[in-house]
């Protein structure tokens, strides 16, 4: 399917060149919290999430916000993705060793980071929303602030959001949903 073939891909198009800018940053901050030796740059890691989600073609985006969460997902995956096809499962756990801003003082060790993950998979079964705001805090490093924008709401609402969400992911990781 190619981004001419319908009304949903002029409308991702549209979403893609808008936000473009925005999602290459997002991408940089991505790659910035993966250990030296990874071969994407951001530019390849935006390009590789819209194919994706062209080959997925279960793409129906509501607005700005929607396509933004799934492009960071869709980036997020790309990346996992390429550490399984390149690592032995040890060699995967050190490979994907990145530090989670925001949730501890000190580095998550490897697998506590593949914990992290299933519990953001679980929040997102109770609490897709908050699962959102989990993402972009700590898979794409967004400031508070710079969520609060894209989500249009003030910074102290997600201040409060998050407080909840954190302890909510704690919960997760230590209770074994992971």
């Amino acid at each position: 399917m190619s981004l001419q073939d319908s009304s949903h891909s002029v409308v991702m198009r549209s979403f893609l060149l808008s936000s473009y800018e925005r999602l290459r940053g997002v991408a940089d901050g991505i790659l910035r919290r993966q250990p030296p030796g990874h071969t994407f740059q951001a530019t390849a890691l935006v390009h590789e999430a819209v194919v994706r989600l062209l080959r997925s073609q279960n793409y129906t985006f509501h607005d700005r916000v929607h396509f933004f969460r799934a492009m960071v997902r869709e980036m997020h995956r790309t990346i996992i993705d390429a550490a399984r096809k390149r690592r032995s499962r040890e060699e995967y756990l050190e490979y994907m060793k990145y530090q989670v801003q925001d949730l501890t003082d000190t580095s998550l060790d490897p697998v506590e980071v593949l914990a992290f993950d299933e519990a953001i998979s679980e929040l997102e079964r109770i609490d897709p929303d908050g699962a959102h705001i989990a993402e972009l805090r700590c898979i794409s490093g967004l400031t508070h602030a710079e969520i609060a924008s894209l989500l249009s709401v003030s910074t102290r609402t997600i201040e409060r959001r998050w407080a909840h969400i954190r302890s909510r992911l704690f919960v997760a990781m230590q209770a074994g949903y992971c």
